[in-house]
Parts: C-alpha cells; sequence; structure tokens
C-alpha cells in the first residue's frame, strides 16, 4: 500500500481535520490577518542603520536632556559602571623561575614570578598621567571624567570615536586622547575606491571588510554652532581610532542609542503624563452657558465676538445668571488607571535598558529583601558586562597605546623590547555592597568553609585583589604585633557563624550555649 500524507488529498476530510494546516509551520511565521502588522521582511543590518541612526542618536539626546529617566539611566551608568574611584590600574607582569617540584622530590618546575618593580613602576606612571587634567586635548578632564564622557555618549548617540594623538605636547608622557562624535563621520559617504577598498557610512574597509580608516568631516569652530559642515574631510588611519559601540547584530558597521527600543514607551509615557495634567487642569471646571427663552440679557463679561467669559478659580463655586443653565463636563482623567499605566510602561523602559524598575524609578514600595536583591542582582551583571565591555573596547586599547608612548620616552627605565611582558593590564571597576551584608557574608564562608569557592574568587566578586588584599592584611598584623597590639583571631569560628548557628522560621537563634 502507498504512503500517503495525512492531509493528503486522498484522505477524508475527517483525517485532515486533525492536521491543521498551521500545525505544519512556524506560528510566528503566518501571514493572516492577525499578524498584518507584524513586518515579515527586513533588510541587512547596515541598510537599517543608515536609516535610522541619525534619527535615533538625537532622540537619545532629547531623552537625555528633557526627561527623568533619561538623565537618570546617564547618571546610573556613570555611577554604577565606572563609579567615583573610576578603573583602578594593576599590571600583572610576570618572569618565569624554576623552583622546587614539592610533590616530586628532586625535580623542578616552571612558575610565575611577579615583576614587582616594573608593576609598581608602570602603576605609577599610568596614575600620574590619568590623574592629571592634560588626558584630553580638547577638555580638561581626568581619564575617569573622560571614561564618564566616552560611556554616557556611547549610550546616548550609540556610539563615540576616541583618537589616539601620540605625539601630543600637552603632557610628559606626549599622549593624549581626542573625542570624536557620531555626527562627524558621514551616515552619507559611501563609495567604492580605485584601491579596492570601499567607504560604508564614512568607514573605509578593505576587501575582506576589516575597517582601515575612519573619514571625518573636518571641525570648522567657528561653523559647528551653525551646524554648516564644510565638506572638506579627513582620513584618519584605523590604528589612531577606538570606535566604541556595542553591537547587537552580526555585520553592524555603526552604533546605534540604547534607548533605541525604548524610544516609543519613552514617547507614549511622556504624551500621556502630558495628557494627564492638561486634563487635570481644564476639569476642575469646565462647561458652557445654555440660554433659555426666559432669559435675560447677560450680564457677565463678553468677548468680541459676543461670547460670554467667565474667570474660573479651581475650588470656587458659582451662581449661573437668571435663565441660564451651567452645563459641566467631567472627563473624568487622569483617572484610576494613570498609575497602574506609568508603572507597566515603567517597566518596559527598564527591561529596555537592562536595569531593575525600582532603581530607575526610585519606587521601593511593596518589596522585600528577596524580591530586591533579585532585581539588584540582574541588574549589577547587566553593569558588570558594560564593564567587560568598556574593559576589551576602550581600557585596553588605550593602555596600550599610552604604555607604547611611555616606553619610548627617554625618562623610562624599562626596555621597549619587552612590551609584551609589561602590556598584562588588569582593571578593578566599581563593586557594589551586598544587599544585606550579614546573610550574604554567612553564604560566602559557609562557600569557603565546604570548598565550593577560594578566597581569590570571593574577593574578585566584590572587585578586590587578591595578593593585594593578603599583602595588606600581613602588613596590618606585623604593625599591630609591632606596637604591641592584640585583637581577636577573626579567622577563628564564632557562635555566630552559620557552621554553629541554625536559626528558626521566626529568624531567632536557636542554638544551644553552655
Amino acid at each position: 500500500m502507498a504512503f500517503s500524507w495525512p492531509w493528503s488529498k486522498k484522505e477524508s476530510s475527517r483525517k485532515t481535520s486533525r492536521w491543521p494546516v498551521g500545525v505544519r509551520n512556524f506560528l510566528g511565521a503566518r501571514t493572516d490577518e492577525t499578524l498584518l502588522d507584524l513586518p515579515s521582511t527586513g533588510n541587512v543590518i547596515d541598510r537599517d542603520v543608515w536609516v535610522s541612526q541619525s534619527i535615533l542618536m538625537h532622540r537619545g539626546r532629547f531623552l537625555v536632556k528633557n526627561t527623568g529617566y533619561g538623565s537618570k539611566y546617564m547618571r546610573m551608568l556613570r555611577q554604577n559602571v565606572v563609579g567615583a574611584e573610576g578603573f583602578l590600574l594593576q599590571v600583572k607582569s610576570y618572569d618565569f623561575e624554576q623552583v622546587p617540584d614539592r610533590l616530586n622530590p628532586g625535580s623542578t618546575i616552571w612558575t610565575k614570578k611577579p615583576d614587582e618593580f616594573a608593576n609598581s613602576y608602570i602603576e605609577e606612571a599610568w596614575r600620574e598621567w590619568s590623574n592629571s587634567s592634560s588626558v584630553s586635548i580638547n577638555t580638561n578632564d581626568t581619564f575617569r571624567l573622560f571614561t564618564m564622557l566616552a560611556l554616557t555618549n556611547t549610550a546616548m548617540d550609540g556610539e563615540v570615536f576616541i583618537r589616539l594623538r601620540r605625539g601630543y605636547k600637552g603632557n610628559k608622557y606626549r599622549f593624549g586622547l581626542e573625542m570624536i562624535t557620531s555626527e562627524y563621520l558621514d551616515l552619507m559617504d559611501n563609495r567604492n575606491l580605485q584601491n579596492g577598498n570601499f567607504i560604508r557610512m564614512g568607514i573605509e574597509h578593505d576587501p575582506a571588510g576589516k575597517p582601515v580608516a575612519y573619514w571625518f568631516t573636518v571641525k570648522d569652530p567657528a561653523l559647528d554652532l551653525y551646524m554648516v559642515a564644510p565638506n572638506k574631510k579627513i582620513r584618519v588611519p584605523a590604528e589612531e581610532i577606538i570606535h566604541l559601540y556595542h553591537p547587537e547584530f552580526a555585520n553592524q558597521t555603526r552604533g546605534l542609542s540604547w534607548f533605541a527600543s525604548a524610544l516609543i514607551n519613552f514617547h507614549h509615557l511622556a504624551k500621556y503624563t502630558e495628557a494627564s495634567l492638561k486634563n487635570a487642569r481644564v476639569s476642575q471646571k469646565l462647561g458652557w452657558y445654555e440660554r433659555s427663552a426666559e432669559a435675560g440679557d447677560y450680564v457677565g463679561e463678553e468677548d468680541d465676538l459676543g461670547r460670554f467669559i467667565e474667570d474660573y478659580v479651581p475650588g470656587e463655586i458659582f451662581i449661573a445668571p437668571a435663565g441660564y443653565k451651567f452645563n459641566g463636563f467631567d472627563p473624568k482623567f487622569p483617572s484610576d488607571q494613570y498609575g497602574a499605566f506609568t508603572k507597566a510602561i515603567t517597566r518596559e523602559l527598564a527591561s529596555a535598558m537592562g536595569v531593575s524598575y525600582n532603581t530607575l524609578a526610585n519606587d521601593l514600595e511593596g518589596v522585600n529583601y528577596s524580591s530586591i536583591r533579585a532585581g539588584l542582582l540582574d541588574e549589577r551583571e547587566f553593569y558588570k558586562e558594560v564593564q567587560n565591555w568598556l574593559k576589551e573596547k576602550f581600557l585596553n586599547p588605550v593602555f596600550s597605546a599610552w604604555l607604547e608612548m611611555f616606553l619610548v620616552s627617554p625618562d623610562t627605565r624599562l626596555p621597549f623590547n619587552k612590551f609584551e611582558k609589561f602590556n598584562k593590564p588588569t582593571w578593578r571597576g566599581r563593586s557594589w555592597p551586598w544587599v544585606d551584608p550579614l546573610k550574604d557574608s554567612q553564604a560566602q564562608e559557609m562557600a569557603l568553609r565546604n570548598g565550593f569557592k577560594t578566597r581569590r574568587q570571593i574577593l574578585a566578586e566584590s572587585g578586590l585583589d587578591y595578593e593585594e588584599t593578603m599583602l595588606q592584611l600581613a602588613a596590618e598584623k606585623e604593625y599591630e604585633e609591632k606596637l604591641g597590639l592584640k585583637f581577636g583571631d577573626l579567622n577563628a569560628p564564632n557562635q555566630n557563624s552559620p557552621a554553629t548557628t541554625s536559626e528558626g522560621d521566626d529568624g531567632q537563634n536557636n542554638s544551644n550555649q553552655s
């Protein structure tokens, strides 16, 4: 017997009905009348960027300049990604040396030995340069402030360009940074070059698609305020440029504002709030007079067209003239749904921007330890992701370029031929205190006791360096002994530790103490 599909025409209609057409496809790919407003075609991502990038950039700037949530988001990024101290540098250069193998007597193994002199020497020079006001060639910013500005401009505009100015004469390290905003790279500059390269949205690529140069519009200080862009352009090699943006799609050439997916909700929230405010104001006392046949002359004021005028004061009670009936109008808006709607749409805004609703909206109503902890931990993972992205795409390239200029300086006591050895930066970014320090520290102690975590891992989660912390502890202990001070042993178990304490459901200590 020949095989036939269950939905074959040879089968009965009864059998065919068991296999609906939608089952054979993805339901999201249907094209019926319920999904007509959902796009079913599209373009390559760079075409979408080419059409939308400039509009999204200016709307993102508008949100930061004119909305509380937009400016709050920028402040949250500055405070939580960069922080009050900025990113602290630790150089981890090392040499190899042979030491006895403790597991195999008579044998040796190779191990890493930190080059403490080189590490501290480079760190001190970097600290001097980064804390000076000559980091930026066009502002008086330190490196921390410059990093904040680079981050917020990237989030607002979608991208920013950092030019590495080697040979800059503004400081003794002969190195500076120049920030170039997105509008100085022409989106409309798309052409093929005779050498086989091509320019896409102002960026020159080789035939394989790798960026090799950037064609910036030359700044004219006298015309910038009038938005007059001269036709003259300058070609800057890619080795001098850090194109700072966070791509969301493969093969994406230019950056998009981080507000892109939230712009519509921002607009709806602003218009809803505006409409609520207007209705609240006009509904204080709104209506019209209806004249009866027995009405006499109107005794109030009239305008040039003979229309009656009444000036109303909120809360005022008035009496209509004889023969006139006042028909009031109450739009019943804003209603009780105002709070629920604004809260729901603000949640969507927070989700689109990677932060928690409670932090963005400053709304701690009804939160408890578990809910606020879950929200904050998820938000902090977002900040950690941004921190790591900033380290990879901005901090490491800047340090490498600075280190080149530092090692060729005639006053440097380190050889340039060991550049790769010294180019081992580790960045310590801003960390966060625990939501409930007692509970979380007890959990960390239990993990340490049971071997689930090491001290290095626990310190790294808090943004601390293991070696530096251990040296500091040893130095403090030695100093205390020198002064004859003796404190309790912080490493000894205590009666409040998780190993000796149990708590009931009511949170009371149920341990038996002698």
